[in-house]
Order: C-alpha cells, then sequence, then structure tokens
C-alpha cells in the first residue's frame, strides 16, 4: 500500500523533508526533531547505490512502514506485550485519512515510540542500563518529536507512576529529560514554531462565541473520533468502578486540554491534515491508557477474543483510509497532469494561475510547487519542472528575486541551480514562462471552425450521477495554428449545453475555465450539473466568452444520469 500510494505520500512536509534528503544526500532535521532521520534512512541507503529517484521517493514511502513493522516485531517478539502491539496498531490506523500520506510526520513518530518506553517501563527491562539507556534516548525523540506530544510524554510518567508508584531510578531520570527538553525548547525554538503562538484575539477562541460550534465540532469529533471516544469512556469509568479517581481523570482532562489548543490554533470543523495532527496526541493517548488498564488485566483466553475482534475495526479503519483516499489521489493525478502538460511545451519553469487549475481536490498548498517537482523528476534529471502560482510569484518580492539561475522551490524560498544535486535535478537557464495569456483573444471567434471538444475514452455513453456536479475529462483540439489563450481576463470559459430527446434542456451549464493556453491539444477536466430526472441525454461541449458568444461547438455525446 504504502509503494501503491508512494506519490501520494509526498503529501505536504514530506515532500519538502525527502527533497533536502535527497538534494543533500544527507540526513536532514527540521526544528531540532531528529526523529526524522528514521525514515531517511533507506533513501540514504538507495542514494548511496546511485538508485533512480524514483525508487528513492519509494523506499522513503516504505521506510515508515518497516519501522512500524519492526517497532510491532519488537513489541511482539521480544518484549512479549501484545496489548502494546494493539496500541501501535491503533495509532497508526485511528485518525489517519490525511495523515497516512505524510510518512515523515513526526508527532505519529513520537506516538510510535511511547509505546515502546512505556511497554519497557512497566517491564522490569528497564532496571537494566541497557534498556533503561533505550527508553530515555527515545523518550527525548518523543519530546523532541512535536510540541503537542509534550502532553504525551507527560501522560507516560504520570499514568505509570499513579498505577505503579514511584520507581525512584525511573521517574526521576525521565523526569530530568522532560524538564531539559522543555528549556532547550523554550530558548531554541525557532521561528517556525513561534509563529504558532498567537493572542487570544487573533486565535480560534474567538469561534466560542458561536452558538453552533459546540454542537459542530462535537458531532465532527463523534464522526471521526467515535472508537477514541468510546475507548477513552469506557476506561475512564472503569477507573471510577475501582475507585482510582486520580487514574480517572487523566483521559478527561487529556480530552479537555487538546480540545482547547486545538480550538486555539485551528477550526476543528476543517476535516483536513492539520485537525488531524492536532488530535493524534488524543488518539495515542487513548490507545495506551485502554490497552494497559483494560486489555492488559485480562485472562490471556479473553484477552485473545477482544485483540481479534479489535483487529477485524482496524482492518475497517485500513480500508477506510484506502476508501477515502480519493481527493489526495485526484490532487496528486492533477500535479501529474500539470507536470506533463509543461513538459510537453518544452517549459521548465512555469507559472499558472491559481483560478485555472482550483479544483474540490485541489487544495494547492505550499508544498505543491515542491511535489511537482519532485514528480517530474522521476522521469530524468533534465525533465525536472517547477510549477508557481502567480499568487507564489509576488509572496515577499519573489518575483524580484528570481533569474534565469534560480527557482522558486516553495514560496518561501529561492534555490540558486547551482545549490542542486545534479544527479537528480537540472535546470536550463530559463525564465518562468506563463501558462495563461490573453493572446489572440480577439481572434477567437474566428477559430471557432478550428476547434473541438471531445470526452476522453471509446465509450459512447458515459455516465453521471442525477443532482450532482461531476468532472468529465475532455480532450481539446486547437488546429487554427494559433494559441487559444485561458487568462482569466479573457473571460473564456468551457461550458455544456444539455440536451434530451433532441430538445434543449439546458443551454447554460457550469462554467470551467481553461486550464492552460491551448496551441494544439490539451486535456483537461469540465465540471458539469446533471439533472435532477434520471434518464439518457446529450451533451454539446463548447466554448464560450462570457456576455459576448458561444463557439457554438457541434458534436453532442450520450450521456446517462443515473
Amino acid at each position: 500500500m504504502s509503494v501503491y500510494f508512494f506519490r501520494e505520500r509526498l503529501f505536504v512536509d514530506s515532500s519538502y523533508m525527502i527533497f533536502q534528503t535527497i538534494n543533500k544526500g544527507w540526513f536532514h532535521i527540521e526544528h531540532g526533531r531528529p526523529v526524522h532521520l528514521i525514515t531517511q534512512i533507506l533513501p540514504l541507503i538507495g542514494y548511496v547505490f546511485h538508485l533512480p529517484l524514483k525508487f528513492l521517493l519509494i523506499l522513503y514511502s516504505l521506510g515508515q512502514v518497516l519501522f512500524f513493522f519492526g517497532i510491532y516485531w519488537l513489541l511482539t517478539s521480544v518484549l512479549k506485550k501484545p496489548v502494546a502491539a494493539f496500541a501501535l496498531l491503533g495509532v497508526i490506523l485511528v485518525g489517519q485519512k490525511w495523515l497516512y500520506f505524510i510518512p515523515m510526520l513526526e508527532i505519529v513518530m513520537g506516538a510510535v515510540l511511547s509505546i515502546v518506553v512505556l511497554t519497557l517501563m512497566r517491564s522490569e527491562k528497564w532496571k537494566n542500563d541497557f534498556w533503561l539507556i533505550v527508553i530515555l534516548i527515545s523518550y527525548w525523540l518523543i519530546l523532541s518529536s512535536h510540541p503537542l506530544n509534550y502532553l504525551l510524554a507527560a501522560v507516560l510518567i504520570v499514568y505509570d507512576v499513579l498505577d505503579r508508584g514511584w520507581e525512584k531510578k525511573l521517574h526521576y531520570s525521565m523526569i530530568t529529560f522532560f524538564l531539559a527538553a522543555l528549556i532547550v525548547e523554550y530558548f531554541g525554538h525557532d521561528a517556525y514554531e513561534a509563529q504558532k503562538v498567537v493572542s487570544i484575539e487573533d486565535s480560534g477562541f474567538q469561534n466560542l462565541s458561536q452558538d453552533a460550534f459546540f454542537a459542530d465540532s462535537f458531532l465532527f469529533l463523534l464522526i471521526r473520533y467515535w472508537f477514541v471516544l468510546l475507548l477513552g469512556i469506557y476506561t475512564t469509568i472503569s477507573f471510577l468502578r475501582s475507585r482510582r479517581v486520580q487514574l480517572a481523570l487523566i483521559w478527561p482532562v487529556v480530552f479537555l486540554l487538546i480540545y482547547l489548543a486545538a480550538v486555539y490554533r485551528w477550526d476543528i470543523r476543517n476535516d483536513d491534515w492539520y485537525t488531524e495532527l492536532i488530535f493524534q496526541p488524543l488518539v495515542s493517548i487513548t490507545l495506551i491508557l485502554f490497552s494497559f488498564s483494560i486489555l492488559d488485566h485480562l485472562s490471556s483466553q479473553l484477552q485473545n477474543k477482544w485483540l481479534n475482534f479489535f483487529g477485524l475495526i482496524f482492518a475497517g479503519f485500513l480500508v477506510s483510509i484506502i476508501y477515502t483516499s480519493g481527493p489526495i489521489k485526484d490532487r496528486t493525478e492533477q500535479l501529474i497532469h500539470l507536470t506533463e502538460q509543461v513538459k510537453k511545451q518544452d517549459i521548465q519553469k512555469a507559472k499558472i494561475d491559481l483560478v485555472n487549475i482550483r479544483r474540490p481536490f485541489n487544495n494547492w498548498m505550499w508544498s505543491s510547487p515542491v511535489e511537482a517537482l519532485l514528480i517530474s523528476a522521476m522521469e530524468a534529471p533534465t525533465k525536472v519542472v517547477s510549477i508557481i502560482t502567480q499568487d507564489e510569484l509576488e509572496f515577499n518580492y519573489n518575483k524580484s528575486r528570481l533569474n534565469e539561475d534560480n527557482f522558486l522551490f516553495r514560496r518561501f524560498d529561492v534555490i540558486e541551480y547551482e545549490d542542486l544535486n545534479s544527479r537528480y535535478f537540472e535546470f536550463k537557464k530559463t525564465a518562468y514562462a506563463s501558462l495563461n495569456s490573453d493572446r489572440n483573444v480577439d481572434e477567437v471567434k474566428s477559430m471557432g471552425d478550428a476547434i473541438s471538444i471531445r470526452p476522453v475514452g471509446e465509450d459512447s455513453i458515459f455516465k453521471v450521477p442525477a443532482k450532482s456536479e461531476s468532472w468529465i475529462d475532455l480532450i481539446i483540439e486547437n488546429g487554427s495554428g494559433k494559441v487559444l489563450p485561458s487568462s482569466s481576463e479573457t473571460l473564456l470559459y468551457l461550458a455544456p449545453h444539455w440536451y434530451k430527446n433532441d430538445t434543449l434542456f439546458n443551454w447554460d451549464g457550469l462554467r470551467t475555465p481553461l486550464e492552460i493556453d491551448i496551441l494544439h491539444a490539451h486535456q483537461q477536466k469540465i465540471q458539469i450539473q446533471a439533472p435532477e430526472e434520471k434518464g439518457i441525454y446529450e451533451l454539446q461541449f463548447d466554448i464560450v466568452k462570457e456576455k459576448e458568444y458561444w463557439l457554438m461547438l457541434q458534436p453532442k455525446y450520450i450521456v446517462q444520469v443515473y
């Protein structure tokens, strides 16, 4: 699965980290988080053997999964703790709709290591100096993995002390590391982490004044994290029934702190990767408490039955990751599509207007240029492509900083060609070329006879669901010998006409901008709004200059609305 999704798993920070690793040919640590190194080992081994970029990216995606397998083997075969393996599976599968596609994510790696740490803490192995060193090194990796994991690290100590009592050598050592990490974090944090601290007025606490916010946010949490909430509440009730009030307070306090932290930093009603990141510690802490306090005290026979039952639930979460991967797959396919279109024009550095490529799944982010760079360079070093938006070009005076000897890596960074690893990335001396112009806009009407639009594929009938918006792949062919412009200022759009029984049903279909200027042929998607009534219709794809004219392109194509 990690191999199949290796392109998709270049999402956001992942693309940045692997580029830095490959470009330097060495380990790269960001924001003082050494846990990053774990996922860089395999691609660097591939780098030493001069493997192609594609294989390095596959090894990068695979490395995280192999690390998880290694931890699973350690927990089950060496430490003989199946309930810890249960917690591990939960951490890497629950709440991973987006996070699965960020294999280097520190907060998840720290959570995985926390399970190892607690397993060793609750065994006699920590009394051996070797295993104590393993605990402390792992604990430091947890503390330095992400600021939110300080809460996870604190819970490990508090829970173990309340449950088993003080073990001075162990707990004092860990508390010393915890305090040292806090000092390092306070005095050593960088601008990236500092900018996450905002005033109350600028924080998400303003959302609390909205009447529907609590209901909407808790409904979201109930839908996305029902399993976590169920285990957390059950564990809390179990502690209360056994009159262990202090232990019973852990989960509610953790939930409240994470909820407040999430509200402070983000609108948690958003179904995106950052929401999942913020709630990752809640997932980890819940699974740890349930595993070590509930499952661990069952008989072996009953424990096996419950582990098998939960195994089926985790299999469901795994399937859900695949099932809900559509948006990120569509997003990656669009990046691949754009890089191929740019290559066809023999361009290496391209600027595109965001409005021309906006899709429900698009979500163009700061990492999109980095992802496009890596995806394009897999073909060959000289086939590398840099694609940026107009907004990125204008960000922080980037336009004045760019020349023929550098490129915009991401909107924060301009990289000189001489700083690139030529084994994998090689640019020609060239400036950025715009993919969206207004050339020939006054001649488009006369070009109509030389332009045709047809659906992709050989099927004579394509199908769309009723009462819904769908995206259909089209091929636009321009035989005029002149560029068909695509700038938003031209007001040129793709739009369909709907017919039923050879009678016009709806003339004004949804408008879709042309992605790029078209000289010969171009494939892109068009948005259509299907009628409410099911049946057989015909679609006539056309181009309109808003409020002026239609090209009146003639072919009609049968569509089944179901």
